[in-house]
């Protein structure tokens, strides 16, 4: 699982919003779960990690305050996706570095 990284540590967060993606070869289909809410948002992107990471990137943005814990599926597709999002230097995945 990825998750960002805050400036107290990634178990300190009480602000969480978790993130579940659904990964497919013609596009990849997330979930947004808050749980203090109990808001559920459901979208999809192109099948990019570019796509991927600038919706993710939109939704931290506008919840700075809140940790993104996000999993994939574990198949051929869901590894490849986590290792490019790992590489993918993106701010929320390496925030407080």
């Amino acid at each position: 699982m990825l998750e960002t990284i805050t400036k107290e540590g990634p178990s300190m967060s009480k602000n969480v919003i978790y993130v579940g993606v659904d990964v497919e070869d013609n596009s990849f289909h997330f979930t947004v779960y808050f749980p203090i809410t109990g808001e559920v948002l459901e979208s999809k992107t192109r099948p990019t990690v570019k796509s991927l990471v600038n919706k993710l990137e939109d939704i931290k943005s506008k919840f700075p305050d809140y940790t993104l814990k996000i999993c994939n599926e574990a198949i051929y597709l869901g590894c490849g996706l986590q290792r490019d999002l790992t590489t993918s230097k993106s701010a929320i995945f390496f925030e407080g570095r």
